[in-house]
């Protein structure tokens, strides 16, 4: 039988010490050209696609937040105060939709724009451009775990590397969450259960659709209970965080539930294909990931066959499915050290990703880039 989590294939700790220099400079240098651009754009907010404004939403509950505490979940933004930009209110129906840590995540942001009445225009770019950090930051992990041997990692490292740059660029903070994934998944291949466990629930901390991550927090409490390497106390707090993000998490996401249950926003409203109908598309992309689960079942890697499933089950049941959700497609393979789970995790990423048309063509976003320098 093959064993889906192992020793790593990684590189010697020599080659690494030499090519992490060079992997912080070009990705630095890269993060300075979207920054530069962020700055110098004409396009609304800095923003790639003007449409996507989701960081006022975050900043004015923020400040909801500490005058009513939790009560902002459950409770639809029509019946606030309205403040500030009238752009936060696109979504009257809707309550807050995200955990307490994307109100940590803002909170600075929230404190300069409505605190020290900074220019929205500047704080938002600011947001963008931290955003930008986190996304270099993950792809840095992805280069720095990638072995030598295995150049079809570079492949996937560059999908990931272009589809979270629109991501980033349009607002979207999945990249933050997938960024503590990515450390997971080193701690995992280390054996370190309680680490593995406190960085997973930081990232449902930041946002619920990391609860995909489910077949590793049942895999990882096996493992830690087994080894005796897990603590649940309230005297150890710092051990045992994992479980209260955890909880809390869970907690708001119950409050705000009426809202995920009475969603009637179209499961691919943000997707488009311009070749084939979407429908069509899906179907061929479920095709290509029950191939891929059936591959790694034969193959006797269960890890990655219900990583496939899992998130195959999770995307078709969604009430919502945004184009940006589909990040997190490339979270699982990093956690499997031999080479064919994460090949397969690596084919059904892709497969996702073009099977919901989620994926703009590069000349469009080159269109996009070019219009953000024209007057306006």
């Amino acid at each position: 039988m093959h064993t889906d989590v192992s020793a790593p294939t990684a590189p010697s700790p020599a080659s690494k010490g030499r090519r992490w220099p060079a992997y912080v400079l070009g990705l630095g240098l890269l993060w300075l050209g979207w920054c530069w651009h962020t700055a110098a754009t004409s396009s609304p907010l800095g923003l790639l696609n003007p449409d996507y404004h989701d960081p006022l939403r975050h900043m004015r509950y923020v400040q909801l937040f500490l005058h009513e505490g939790f009560g902002i979940y459950g409770h639809p933004m029509a019946t606030i105060e309205h403040y500030g930009d009238p752009r936060i209110y696109d979504h009257p129906q809707s309550s807050y939709p995200y955990p307490p840590g994307a109100l940590l995540l803002f909170a600075p942001f929230s404190l300069l724009l409505f605190g020290l009445q900074w220019p929205l225009e500047l704080v938002f770019r600011l947001v963008l451009m931290t955003l930008l950090a986190f996304h270099h930051a993950a792809t840095g992990l992805l280069l720095a775990d990638r072995s030598e041997q295995d150049s079809d990692d570079l492949a996937f490292i560059a999908l990931f590397y272009y589809y979270g740059l629109i991501v980033a660029m349009n607002s979207q903070y999945e990249v933050v969450p997938l960024c503590l994934v990515f450390l997971a998944a080193r701690a995992a291949r280390r054996g370190d259960v309680p680490r593995q466990l406190l960085l997973m629930s930081g990232a449902v901390f930041l946002k619920f659709n990391f609860l995909q991550l489910l077949p590793f927090y049942v895999s990882a409490a096996w493992t830690g209970w087994k080894q005796r390497q897990l603590w649940i106390q309230p005297r150890t707090l710092v051990r045992s965080a994992w479980v209260y993000l955890l909880l809390l998490s869970l907690l708001t996401l119950w409050l705000g539930s009426e809202f995920v249950a009475t969603a009637q926003v179209s499961a691919r409203n943000s997707l488009a294909w311009r070749l084939l109908p979407v429908e069509l598309h899906t179907q061929i992309c479920y095709a290509v990931s029950l191939l891929c689960a059936a591959w790694a079942a034969l193959e006797k890697r269960w890890g990655a066959a219900a990583c496939v499933l899992f998130f195959l089950v999770s995307m078709a049941s969604a009430p919502i499915v945004q184009a940006w959700y589909l990040l997190q497609a490339f979270m699982f393979a990093p956690f499997f050290s031999d080479r064919r789970s994460r090949v397969i995790l690596q084919l059904y990423a892709i497969a996702f990703l073009w099977g919901y048309g989620a994926i703009p063509e590069p000349l469009a976003m080159v269109e996009q880039l070019r219009l953000g320098y024209l007057p306006r």
